[in-house]
C-alpha cells in the first residue's frame, strides 16, 4: 500500500499502530475507490513528514520537548479560554496544520510573515523580480531566480534590524509594475519598480522606500500595474469617471457629451477604464473606503508620501490597504474573532483623502485586526 516511500522513519514505536491502521483500511473499510486513494495519499504525506523531521533531528543535540498538556471539559466550562491561554506559551500550544505538514526549523521569535504563490509557467520566472518591504519603510528587489532553489532549512532572504520586520513580498516586472506602500497613519507612496535597483546579494538591508514619521510604520506593500498616461489624461479620466459614478452622467451617453470640456480621446478613455484598479483601505475602527488607483500619482521612492486615508480618533489607524476588483468580496476580522464578508461593489468609490464609510460596526474596545479580498470564483451563492 505504501510502496515508494523513501527515507528513514526513526524509532519503531510507530510500526505496530501503523500496521493496525493499514490492516483495518485494507480489510474493514467501506472506502470507494476515491476514498481509498485519498486515505493512502494522506497517510503517505504524514509518513513523509515524519521522515523529514527524523532527518532533521538526526545526530543533533536538541532539547527534549515539554510534556504534553491535555485540556478537557464539558461545553461552556471555560476549556477554550484555558486552551488559548496555554497556547500563548510556545512550549504548550498545539502545532498548526502547516507546521505539521511542512516542518521548518524556525528560530526563537521567528514567524512566517508572507506566503508567495508563483505562476504555474516556470518559464515566466526568468523575467520576474521579487520585491521585499519592511515595517520601517525599506524595500529591496531581487531576481526571482535567486530564490528558486531553497533547502529545507530555509535561505536568508533579507537582512533585518532588531526593531524591523518583513511585511510584504510580491513578484513584479520591471517597466510594467509600480510599488504601492501604505502606512498606519494614512500615508502612502507609489513609485515605479525601476526606482529600486536589482540587488545581486540576499544579505542586505535594501534601500528606503518611504520616509516615515516618528510614530508611523508601513502596514502593507502591493504591486500595481504601471500607469502609462499623462497627468492631464488622468485628470480628465477621473473627472468623467467620477461624474458617471455620481450618476451625473450616463455611461451610455455619446462620448462627445461625456468628454465635454476635456481633451481625452474615446480610445484612451476605454483603455484606461479597462485596466483601472481600485485601492481599498480599512481602519481598525471599522471604517473603509475604495478609491481609484489613478488617484495615487506616481512619484520617486524615498519621499514622505501623500494622503491615503483621513485618520482620526473616530476611524482609528489604517490596518490594511490593498487592490480589489469590482467582483471581489472583502472580509474583515476583529480581535475578538468576529468577521464580516461584503461585496466590494457595495463600497462606493470615494476620493483619496476621505475617511470612508462604516464597513464593520465594532463594539466598544473592539478593533479590526485584518482584512483581505476574496476573489470571485464564479460560484452560484445558492449552491
Amino acid at each position: 500500500m505504501l510502496n515508494g516511500l523513501d527515507g528513514h522513519l526513526g524509532e519503531d514505536d510507530y510500526s505496530e499502530p501503523l500496521e493496525i491502521l493499514i490492516n483495518s483500511a485494507n480489510k474493514n473499510n467501506k472506502f470507494n475507490m476515491f476514498g481509498f486513494i485519498a486515505f493512502k495519499n494522506q497517510l503517505k504525506d504524514r509518513l513523509k513528514v515524519r521522515s523529514k523531521i527524523y532527518s532533521f533531528i538526526k545526530n543533533k543535540d536538541l532539547p527534549c520537548p515539554a510534556d504534553p498538556v491535555f485540556v478537557t471539559g464539558l461545553p461552556r466550562s471555560g476549556t477554550t479560554f484555558l486552551f488559548n491561554l496555554l497556547s500563548l506559551d510556545d512550549n504548550y500550544r498545539s502545532p498548526r496544520y502547516w507546521e505539521i505538514m511542512s516542518p521548518l526549523p524556525l528560530t526563537k521569535n521567528e514567524t512566517i510573515s508572507a506566503v508567495l504563490p508563483l505562476p504555474n509557467d516556470k518559464e515566466s520566472w526568468e523575467k520576474l523580480n521579487i520585491m521585499f518591504s519592511t515595517s520601517k519603510g525599506t524595500v529591496r528587489r531581487n531576481a526571482l531566480s535567486d530564490f528558486v532553489k531553497i533547502q529545507s532549512s530555509g535561505k536568508i532572504a533579507m537582512k533585518l534590524s532588531d526593531d524591523d520586520k518583513l511585511i510584504g513580498v510580491h513578484t513584479c516586472e520591471e517597466k510594467e509594475d509600480d510599488v504601492f506602500l501604505s502606512t498606519k497613519e494614512g500615508k502612502c507612496l507609489r513609485f515605479p519598480i525601476s526606482n529600486v535597483r536589482k540587488f545581486s546579494g540576499r544579505n542586505s538591508v535594501g534601500v528606503r522606500g518611504i520616509r516615515l514619521s516618528k510614530e508611523d510604520t508601513v502596514i502593507s506593500m502591493y504591486i500595481l500595474k504601471h500607469a502609462k498616461f499623462t497627468i492631464d489624461e488622468r485628470n480628465d479620466y477621473l473627472k468623467i469617471a467620477n461624474a458617471i459614478r455620481r450618476k451625473e452622467l450616463r455611461r451610455s451617453m455619446p462620448f462627445s457629451k461625456l468628454s465635454k470640456g476635456s481633451n481625452l480621446s474615446e480610445e484612451k478613455f476605454n483603455q484606461m477604464e479597462s485596466i483601472e484598479e481600485f485601492i481599498l483601505s480599512v481602519a481598525d475602527n471599522g471604517y473603509g473606503k475604495r478609491s481609484s488607483a489613478y488617484e495615487y500619482r506616481i512619484t520617486s521612492r524615498g519621499g514622505k508620501g501623500i494622503a491615503n486615508m483621513t485618520v482620526s480618533k473616530k476611524t482609528g489607524k489604517v490596518v490594511s490597504s490593498f487592490p480589489v476588483n469590482e467582483k471581489d468580496d472583502v472580509m474583515l476580522i476583529t480581535g475578538t474573532g468576529k468577521l464580516i464578508r461584503s461585496p466590494v461593489n457595495k463600497i462606493r468609490v470615494a476620493g483619496r483623502t476621505t475617511q470612508g464609510v462604516t464597513l464593520f460596526k465594532v463594539e466598544s474596545g473592539e478593533k479590526v485586526l485584518s482584512s483581505a479580498s476574496i476573489k470571485d470564483l464564479n460560484i452560484n451563492s445558492e449552491e
